[in-house]
């Protein structure tokens, strides 16, 4: 299980993973392994409507997050989900940043 909060997790981004899907997992794995400057923060979907972050917490009440990934900004309450998930996920990645630029500026956005 990929789950490693901090006391420092406002200014990061909380990626809301599904911890019983093996793609999910690894998906995680991988984000987890980019992310050299610590801004990200996984946490198990099955585990957000009991977190004792209220941003998390409102996430899980708001979204369906078994319908897509999910990522939340706590110190705006932002929440991302699917493709613009990813998208704000890259954004924070070295090396990542300008392919999430480009794609985000691409015909295909929503």
């Amino acid at each position: 299980m990929l789950h490693h909060p901090s006391p420092a997790t406002s200014d990061r981004l909380t990626v809301l993973y599904d911890a019983d899907c093996g793609f999910c997992q690894a998906t995680a794995r991988w984000l987890r392994r980019r992310d050299r400057a610590g801004r990200l923060d996984f946490l198990p979907l099955q585990e957000a409507d009991a977190a004792p972050r209220p941003a998390i917490a409102a996430a899980a009440a708001a979204h369906d997050l078994r319908a897509a990934l999910h990522v939340v900004d706590e110190r705006s309450g932002v929440v991302h989900e699917g493709g613009q998930a990813m998208l704000a996920v890259l954004d924070v990645l070295p090396r990542w940043h300008t392919v999430a630029r480009l794609a985000a500026a691409g015909p295909w956005r929503r």
